[in-house]
C-alpha cells in the first residue's frame, strides 16, 4: 500500500525548513487527498473509502502506543533528543552517502525502541520524526547529485539528464521503496 506526503513546494529543490511552514498548511491538505485519490485509482467514491480505511488503521496503531507494561520504561523525550542529533548529522545541508547510511543504522535503533516509551504523545512524535527522517534519508540517498541547497559531497555536481526527476517514495514489502518520474 502507498501512503504519501509531500516534501517540496513553490521553492522546489532550494526549500529549506524555516519558509516551508506556510506551505505545508496550505500544500498538505491537497497532498493528502491526492495521495489517497491516486491510492484509489482516481474513483472520487473509492478515495472516501480508503480515506476511511486508512483513518480506521492509523487510530488501531495509536491504541498500541505508550501502553504502561513492564517494558514500558524508555523517556520519550531522552529518545527524541537522541533522534534529533543522530537526523541532524545525516541530514546537514552537506551531507555524503556514508553519513546517510550511519544515520538509517541509528534510526533503526531508534525505531526498536520507540515502543517503550512511556508516554503515548513522545511515542508519537519519535515515531512520526523517525519515519520522515527514514524518507528523506532514503530519498537523499538515491540521488547521486547535488541540487539547490541539496549538497551530496561524493555526488558535488547537478546532473539533470539523469535526476532532473522527482522522487516518489512508498512502503513496500521490503521497506521504503523509491521511483524516479519524469518532471511535468
Amino acid at each position: 500500500m502507498r501512503r504519501g506526503e509531500v516534501i517540496g513546494g513553490l521553492h522546489g529543490a532550494n526549500r529549506l525548513g524555516g519558509n516551508a511552514g506556510a506551505e505545508i498548511y496550505t500544500f498538505g491538505p491537497i497532498a493528502g487527498r491526492n495521495a489517497v485519490l491516486r491510492l484509489a485509482g482516481g474513483d472520487r467514491e473509492k478515495t472516501r473509502i480508503k480515506a476511511a480505511e486508512l483513518a480506521g488503521e492509523y487510530e488501531a496503531r495509536c491504541k498500541c502506543y505508550g501502553r504502561q507494561t513492564s517494558e514500558s520504561s524508555l523517556d520519550g523525550r531522552e529518545l527524541i533528543g537522541k533522534a534529533q542529533t543522530e537526523i541532524g548529522k545525516a541530514l546537514g545541508i552537506f551531507r555524503s552517502g556514508e553519513e546517510m547510511e550511519r544515520g538509517l543504522e541509528h534510526i533503526a535503533i531508534l525505531e526498536k525502541e520507540a515502543g517503550r516509551v512511556k508516554r503515548y504523545g513522545d511515542c508519537r512524535i519519535l515515531e512520526n520524526m523517525l519515519l520522515l527522517a527514514r524518507l528523506q534519508l532514503t530519498a537523499s540517498l538515491e540521488r547521486k547529485e547535488s541540487r539547490g541547497v541539496f549538497f551530496r559531497t561524493d555526488y558535488p555536481l547537478k546532473d539533470d539528464e539523469k535526476w532532473k526527476k522527482n522522487l516518489v517514495l512508498w512502503k513496500g514489502e521490503g521497506g521504503c521503496l523509491t521511483e524516479a518520474v519524469e518532471v511535468s
